[in-house]
């Protein structure tokens, strides 16, 4: 099989801009994180697909990452049902979640992931 030149020299600069961008989120302090997550939040929230949506797709804040848990904290307030990703060797089931507190617990990585409770079937 033949590697084709552009894809590795694309993957290449993709896995370095994504390490710059990494370093350069993990040098913000908390308030701007905060401040940041917030902003992001609010604009994400006035969105119509949000407003609209029955259900949010979301993964769970890990390290410098923007801090979901406001969306996700509000759209549980607003009856819209949660769904996380949990690893499964190399794929990533769905579940629904409905109490940040109650239902996690460190998965792969450390990340917070659902406890199986209720599958969410994704249909591709």
């Amino acid at each position: 099989m033949k590697t084709d030149p552009d894809n590795i020299k694309t993957v290449k600069l993709k896995k370095i801009l994504r390490n710059k961008i990494q370093e350069k989120r993990d040098k913000l302090s908390d308030h701007e994180r905060l401040t940041g997550s917030k902003l992001i939040a609010e604009r994400f929230m006035e969105l119509d697909c949000y407003i609209t949506s029955k259900e949010i797709l979301a993964y769970h804040t890990f390290r410098s990452e923007i801090d979901t848990t406001i969306i996700i904290r509000e759209a549980l307030k607003q009856k819209k049902k949660i769904i996380l990703p949990k690893v499964s060797g190399s794929y990533l089931d769905l579940y629904y979640i409905k109490d940040l507190s109650n239902d996690l617990s460190p998965g792969s990585f450390n990340i917070m992931e659902p406890c199986p409770l209720e599958v969410y079937t994704c249909i591709i």
